[in-house]
């Protein structure tokens, strides 16, 4: 599919499609994991599209090697039709959850300074489109790779007509492949102008929802959103601290603000927050029914 530009109402047009495809193609399948827990609706809304996001990359990844690729539309179907039925048969008692002020601020310019660093990616003006911002060479290949996987999976090698492409994780890809195909949104874009926005406010609230099950107080929260989105390492101050002149074209090991520049690491990252969020709620709700269960047998 061709790139848009952003002066293109098509570009427009495709945003608001990704946001119908984050309630069917993620939100609905991840809701329905999550259909007897309490989570906050804050937490539980970006919580339920990381997990079905790793739930299309499953499917994919399975139908894509049986060659049965049609499965994801029973995949979608599936799921869409269990969900609404669920809404009239369970009820889950929500926690309420006020978002700080602050929290939010930061949220919202932190993921504009990640944005910075990838968004303008693929960026087409009058024609031309511009490859800026972190390492355009991967950025491309990463792109590449999500192309193949949409034509076939395995996919072949980009760029190597019948090679197949392996040993590279390209997990992330498949996430960004199954939506492009299902839904005809344009991969590259997909990937690097309407998913990152998302992932980079999903990072920020999965965060609070964290600390929110390990029950960290407000200030705790506040910098462990600030260090995540602004925060870096000390691999330049190492270097001066040598005497030595600091290497400024020198890679960070951990960078808040270019935490989009390697796609497959960040995907990864915020499946991470989203599975240690979950285990740990898990865990509590766990506790709780025992407690539960020893006070109504100390009563009998």
């Amino acid at each position: 599919m061709p790139i848009f530009a952003l002066d293109d109402w098509n570009f427009w047009f495709q945003s608001f499609r990704y946001i119908i495809v984050l309630f069917i193609g993620y939100f609905i399948p991840g809701d329905l994991v999550l259909i007897r827990t309490s989570f906050p609706k804050i937490f539980r809304i970006p919580l339920a599209i990381v997990i079905g996001m790793v739930l299309l990359a499953v499917q994919g990844y399975i139908a894509g090697y049986l060659h049965i690729r049609y499965l994801s539309w029973v995949y979608i179907c599936f799921f869409s039709t269990v969900w609404i039925f669920a809404q009239k048969k369970i009820y889950t008692k929500i926690a309420p959850f006020k978002i700080d002020t602050i929290a939010l601020i930061l949220v919202i310019i932190g993921a504009l300074a990640q944005l910075s660093t990838i968004w303008f990616t693929g960026y087409v003006n009058r024609g031309n489109a511009t490859y800026c911002c972190g390492d355009s060479n991967d950025n491309f290949f990463y792109g590449a790779i999500s192309k193949e996987v949409v034509h076939a999976l395995p996919p072949e090698q980009p760029g190597m007509t019948g090679f197949e492409f392996k040993n590279y994780h390209y997990w992330s890809n498949i996430i960004i492949a199954e939506t492009a195909r299902i839904f005809h949104i344009p991969a590259f874009q997909l990937q690097y102008q309407y998913s990152t926005v998302v992932l980079s406010i999903i990072l920020g609230l999965l965060l609070l929802a964290l600390c929110n099950e390990v029950r960290a107080s407000k200030t705790f929260s506040k910098w462990v959103l600030f260090f995540f989105y602004f925060g870096s390492d000390a691999v330049y101050w190492l270097v001066l601290l040598r005497k030595t002149v600091p290497m400024f074209t020198m890679s960070s090991l951990e960078d808040g603000i270019g935490f989009l520049a390697n796609y497959p690491r960040a995907l990864a990252v915020i499946t991470s927050i989203a599975a240690l969020t979950f285990l740990f709620h898990l865990k509590k709700d766990f506790l709780f029914r025992c407690y539960s269960l020893h006070h109504y047998c100390s009563q009998v």
